[in-house]
């Protein structure tokens, strides 16, 4: 793998993070997506779809001035259908403009509506890896799930005193008006 493309892709999913305030933990793929509608300012919805096919799409992106839309297959595993669907962020929060499709017209005309058609400004897929745009999306989905799946940082452990340091502690809290505050004292 390119370490640049893993540099660029860890730079946006710490970004992301940031800019979401924190990617749930243990991830949350609901969570997540209202916090993404909140930072865009437009809602995302999600449309399954039924994909059997060897080599058919396994999730469309689509995206207009309003609205996002993220087709995803629905023949899988639900841990694969939450990786698609984070694929095709992937491609959202990296700005890619649609070039990855070579059907996107075809595409448009079965997915959308006549009256949405004209506002599509952005169609992806999820099929073959073989594009920059398509290994970035792919590496951001993976790096966002490998981001939720850390621990979350212990707090400190602060073991108890020795005894005669604790009692010490405790006059001062005493002479100062404070209340112990660790369960052991």
């Amino acid at each position: 793998m390119n370490r640049n493309l893993r540099r660029r892709c860890e730079t946006i999913v710490r970004t992301l993070d940031q800019r979401i305030g924190g990617i749930p933990v243990p991830f949350d793929l609901n969570a997540f997506l209202d916090q993404l509608e909140a930072e865009r300012d437009r809602p995302i919805e999600l449309v399954p779809f039924s994909a059997t096919a060897p080599g058919q799409l396994c999730g469309i992106w689509v995206s207009t001035d309003r609205l996002e839309v993220i087709y995803h297959k629905v023949a899988t595993s639900l841990l694969h259908q939450d990786h698609i669907i984070l694929h095709e962020i992937g491609h959202m929060v990296c700005d890619h403009t649609g070039a990855a499709l070579s059907n996107a017209d075809q595409v448009r005309s079965l997915l959308l509506t006549d009256a949405v058609r004209g506002q599509v400004d952005t169609v992806l897929g999820r099929g073959a890896y073989t594009t920059v745009e398509e290994q970035e999306a792919e590496l951001v989905a993976t790096l966002i799930l490998e981001r939720a799946a850390r621990p979350a940082p212990a707090a400190p452990v602060v073991a108890p005193a020795r005894p005669e340091v604790t009692a010490t502690q405790r006059r001062i809290e005493t002479i100062w008006g404070r209340r112990p505050t660790r369960p052991w004292s």
